[in-house]
């Protein structure tokens, strides 16, 4: 089955942000990126966007593409995301 647009380009956002914690501090990354709660002083808008994307090891990156892979064939929508 091919891929549409969408779920290639979060497969691929998954694996730069892994690539991007491996090669950058990972304090500062997750100091960002991960969700913290609403009140907390180190929430950020765009925090529940940006977690989704941090992995906490390669066994957790495979988990996380094999289950976009796995809900992307389930969901009927998936071909109104497509582009082209």
């Amino acid at each position: 089955m091919s891929q549409t647009p969408v779920v290639s380009n979060l497969l691929i956002a998954n694996v730069v942000a892994y690539l991007a914690t491996m090669l950058l501090d990972t304090n500062d990354m997750y100091a960002l990126f991960a969700l913290f709660p609403v009140g907390s002083p180190f929430f950020e808008v765009w925090q529940p966007l940006t977690y989704m994307f941090l992995h906490g090891g390669l066994m957790h990156l495979l988990w996380a593409i094999w289950m976009i892979d796995m809900l992307a064939q389930l969901v009927p929508i998936q071909k109104h995301l497509s582009i082209g």
